[in-house]
């Protein structure tokens, strides 16, 4: 999987490791139970990542400064990412929060072109890997719809990502696992939003491989237009984010 960064005007393209864990699905508390069904910057698998970082193993690009938030955060002694669809979320104050024009997802490499971006985006865990200060573990933003409404572009999107991250060079894929699919309440609980989670088995590691990557998106409907937010990265490594801390950053979004 290729990592792609865009940083304004710039792009760069990087090669990632994999990613392979046993399941922390990172899903926030749901209020119903899943069900089964079935990025950017650098990806563990095999497609490259398209965006100005690298998780568990890609290239970051340039150092575009990102803009202080004007949005309180609700997490005590967290920071605040506002995205433009005028939704927010917060996380730790360790993580990299990336300037407004820096873009991030995964191409591929091999076989059809495709491609998966993610906007506003939030780093955790830069210079995972020592010698390789592009790597990181997860990321966190928001994705266009692109058409498709709340009560099913998270399951899609889900799904989406994990299998674009997971093509290798010479075209054929990694294993994606079945998508779980929840709800969960956001925004003080006044928005219903729904989760699914798509698990990545990397078997074409990189630069910091992991033996999984997970990747959750949220949907739901503000005033009539369809947000979705994307959590992504690796997982079965010492370093992989909590899942109370993946929990907690879900259940942060809301509009502003």
């Amino acid at each position: 999987m290729l990592l792609v960064v865009a940083v304004v005007l710039g792009l760069v393209y990087t090669k990632r490791t994999g990613t392979t864990v046993a399941l922390p699905l990172w899903s926030a508390t749901p209020s119903a139970s899943p069900s089964a069904s079935q990025p950017s910057d650098t990806p563990t698998d095999s497609g490259s990542p398209t965006s100005s970082d690298t998780p568990s193993a890609g290239t970051p690009t340039s150092g575009a400064t990102a803009i202080p938030p004007k949005v309180a955060p609700v997490v005590v002694g967290w920071q605040t990412v506002e995205g433009r669809e005028f939704v927010a979320f917060d996380v730790p104050p360790d993580w990299k929060i990336e300037a407004p024009s820096v873009l991030t997802g995964f191409e591929t490499s091999g076989g059809p072109h495709q491609t998966v971006i993610m906007h506003n985006p939030a780093t955790y865990g830069r210079g995972a890997c020592s010698g390789a200060s592009s790597t990181y573990r997860a990321k966190a933003g928001f994705v266009s719809p692109k058409g498709q409404p709340a009560g099913t572009a998270a399951r899609n999107i889900s799904a989406q990502w994990a299998t674009v991250a997971g093509v290798k060079a010479d075209g054929s894929r990694s294993p994606v696992g079945p998508t779980r699919l929840s709800t969960v309440r956001i925004a003080g609980g006044s928005i219903t939003a729904n989760v699914a989670t798509t698990v990545l088995t990397v078997t074409e590691p990189g630069d910091c491989p992991a033996p999984t990557m997970s990747f959750t998106a949220v949907s739901f409907d503000v005033k009539g237009q369809v947000v979705v937010f994307m959590l992504y990265g690796d997982q079965g490594v010492a370093d992989a984010l909590p899942q109370n801390v993946a929990t907690t950053i879900i259940s942060s979004l809301r509009p502003i």
